[in-house]
């Protein structure tokens, strides 16, 4: 977020919904699937209706070096579950993720797509891979 102009306040994950009540900052920027879970039990709360933030965050999954083969077949797993369409089913149609794309009503939102300096050079050349892709904007 600093990267990208904006002002950052900083603090423990696990307080800064509290500190959003008590107006020590104006917003705070969630994963798609995350803000109507976190805020269920917060009526002083509400999620914006009007911006998304776009930027790069891969998930990655990490094994020990030494073991090559679960790594070879974690990678075979999620290649082949790409190729099929199963992945792409299986986020659509998760109970965290299912109603996602509704709720955010990505079509009616400004988005503003931010850069993310953080990536490896590796995950930089994933971001031209759209099979990697799950577009949201269906």
């Amino acid at each position: 977020m600093q990267h990208n102009g904006i002002n950052v306040v900083e603090g423990g994950a696990h307080k800064l919904l509290d500190m959003l009540q008590k107006r020590r900052f104006d917003y705070f920027p969630r994963a798609i699937h995350e803000p109507w879970i976190e805020i269920a039990d917060m009526p002083d709360l509400t999620v914006e209706e009007n911006i998304l933030i776009r930027y790069p965050a891969p998930f990655y999954f990490f094994v020990n070096r030494e073991n090559t083969r679960l790594s070879e077949r974690i990678a075979y797993g999620l290649e082949s579950a790409i190729a099929d369409g199963s992945l792409d089913s299986l986020v659509l149609h998760h109970p965290v993720t299912k109603d996602v794309i509704q709720l955010a009503k990505i079509q009616q939102r400004k988005i503003f797509i931010f850069t993310n300096p953080n990536l490896s050079e590796k995950s930089q050349q994933l971001l031209r891979e759209p099979r990697y892709w799950i577009s949201l904007s269906r």
